[in-house]
Formats: C-alpha cells, structure tokens, sequence
C-alpha cells in the first residue's frame, strides 16, 4: 500500500518522532485490510503545525480502496494522539466498507417500520408491486434508471472537476452512482411523495455533490499554510510514491452521433466542442438545471421538484444557461451560439457494465449454506 505523507511547520526533532508512529499505524490498517490493501491502495496524509498556535496541530489523512475513497482529520495539542485518532476512524470506515463488499450490508440492521407506497411506481412501470423491505427487490427498482443516474454523475463531476470545486480524490462517478443506491435504500421510507423513484435518485446524488463539494473545501482550508513550506519540510520516502486519480477532462463528453450525415456532423461537433468548455462555467444551479431538463429528460415541474425551487425559478435558471451558453459560444463559425438543447442530447454515458455488476451483488441477499 502506498503511503504520501507531507510535513507542515514541524521541525526535525517532531518529524524523526513521528515518522515510525505514522508507518506503524499504516502497516497496522495494511493489515487489517488483507486483500484489499493489495488493489491499488494507497494513503494521502498531512501533519500540519500551525503558525500562531505552535501547540496546536492537525493530521488528516485520505484513503484510496477499490473505488472507495475513505476521509478523517483531528485537531489538536498531542500529535501522537491525532495520529492514533484517525487511523482508528480510517480502520472503522475502512472494515465498514470491506464487510459490505462482503455482502454484510447496511440493511442487516433492523428493517423500517414504515413502507415505500410501490403501487404508483408499479403502475407506471407495469410490474407487480414488490416488498420494499427486500434489498433484491429494490435493486429490480432501481436498476433501469442506473444509465441516466451515471450520465448524470458522469457529466456534473467532470463539470465541478474543470471548475476545481472537486478534485479527482474526492468522488468519481461510480462511488457516487454506489453512495446515492446505497442512501436510496436507506432512506426509502423518506422518498418525497412529490418525486418518482427517478427523479428522487437524482436529487440524492445532487444532494451527496454538496456535500463533497463542501467536504472538499474544508479540506483544502485544513492543510492551507501561510507560509511557505521549504522542500526539506515534505516526506515523501514512505512507501511508494502517489499517483493521481483519475481526471475527468471536458473533452470527452463530447460525441456525434454516428448516423448523422456528414455536413451535420461536423456542425454539431464544432457546437459540442465550443459548448462543453462554456457548460462547466455555468453557475451550479443554472447548470444542473439544464442537465436535469435537458439531458435527463424531467419536465420543468419535475426540475422544480428536485432542486426544491420554484417553478418559475427554474424556467428563469433555463432561460439565462441558454442565454449563457450562446453568448460563450458566438463565432463566426457559430454565429448563434450553441443550442442547448443538443448539447446534452447527443453523447448519453452508459452505466459501465462492471458497476451494474457490483450493485447487483450488493444488493442480493448473501448465499445460505
């Protein structure tokens, strides 16, 4: 396992300290995770001494597991303490996620009193009505809308990646796709009346975004110094040596579909290629509105719904993303500027086969013998 440890405002004599502690606790949660430390595990931490407080320190640390990413952080006056702290936080979340990969899942707690009203869902669908306390069920709910769930992840990650208000190890498209199924279950009980099961699983996923985005300031504020830190002050002979995630670039959520004639084709690649640039740069709310309406397909009624407005709030946010996105993208090759409309109509991402096949085991009960 991987282990990337940078040092802030500590001098020699702390580092020499603490530099055994910080491998000893890594080979401790190595350990604990048997196998799974072996799939490209690694860890990111940073010990940091403030400035003005020198009595005051902070450990945070990031660990990276098969398309988990697993987060802790403590603040305080005894380094040695913080240290133990968070990777005591980091092995509870860590053997947590193990045990689900395992088929113990969250739903061998006690199930909800209350019940999921299936019959509009059913009647909408034409199937049966299922039991809603039944994981394996639940998944047959779920499982047609994992496409447009990923498309959706797919495009609006990339979008807060290209803006920086996410960065590549906070959440990829396919932990979110995992976080907002695994919150539809248990939360189930709580699906707003208002919203169908679709719609409902879009608004968890902008709901858990937040949150990452606000997660992710909050760690970049927590390892911000004033000063400058001289190169002798950053260890990176730990282990081996990190290298990133995954970066989701603009470009390829651009697409033409294959049975436009050519002239038309290359239009409306020149309008993906001048658009998607302009759509990272609409304001969230402007542009989640328009991938809801325009990508995902919900009427304006239903966009209201998901992101809580008013049904004149969004029409308006509607109207200024394509005023927005035209103006960005007038030329003279494009003298009207991009349609919006077919800026999210033309390259749907598929939920890649893989992910649907680790849902479906999570959520089918666990072999008996």
């Amino acid at each position: 396992m991987r282990l990337h440890v940078s040092y802030q405002g500590l001098d020699k004599a702390e580092k020499k300290s603490l530099k055994p502690l910080i491998r000893e606790q890594a080979e401790r949660l190595e350990h604990k995770l048997g196998p799974l430390a072996e799939k490209d595990a690694s860890i990111k931490a940073t010990l940091q001494k403030h400035n003005q407080k020198k009595d005051l320190y902070r450990f945070g640390a990031t660990l990276h597991v098969l398309h988990k990413i697993i987060s802790a952080d403590e603040e305080g006056s005894e380094p040695a303490v913080l240290v133990r702290k968070v990777f005591d936080e980091l092995e509870r979340q860590a053997l947590r996620y193990k045990s689900r990969l395992k088929n113990e899942h969250a739903w061998k707690r006690k199930n909800r009193r209350q019940k999921l009203d299936l019959r509009a869902e059913a009647a909408a669908t034409g199937e049966q009505e299922l039991a809603a306390d039944d994981p394996a069920d639940w998944f047959r709910l779920v499982q047609p809308h994992l496409d447009d769930l990923y498309d959706f992840a797919r495009r609006e990650i990339t979008y807060l990646q290209a803006m920086d208000d996410l960065r590549p190890d906070d959440i990829l498209p396919d932990e979110l796709v995992d976080a907002v199924l695994v919150a539809s279950w248990e939360q189930r009980a709580d699906k707003p009346e208002d919203l169908d099961l679709r719609a409902w699983l879009h608004q968890l996923a902008i709901d858990q975004l937040d949150r990452e985005v606000e997660q992710s300031r909050q760690r970049r504020l927590a390892i911000s110094t004033e000063e400058v830190i001289e190169d002798e002050d950053i260890d990176t002979d730990l282990y081996e040596f990190y290298q990133p995630d995954e970066v989701l670039k603009v470009e390829d959520l651009i697409g033409v579909p294959e049975q436009l004639p050519e002239i038309e084709a290359k239009q409306v690649l020149l309008e993906q290629q001048r658009a998607q640039p302009a759509v990272a740069q609409l304001p969230a709310t402007w542009r989640r509105a328009a991938l809801l309406h325009h990508a995902a397909g919900f009427e304006p009624e239903v966009v209201a719904a998901i992101l809580r407005q008013e049904l004149a709030v969004v029409r308006q946010l509607l109207s200024m993303a394509e005023q927005f996105l035209a103006a960005r993208t007038v030329s003279a090759d494009l003298p009207a500027g991009a349609r919006i409309e077919r800026v999210f109509e033309l390259q749907p991402i598929a939920c890649p086969p893989q992910l649907v096949e680790e849902q479906q085991q999570k959520f089918l009960p666990p072999p008996q013998f």
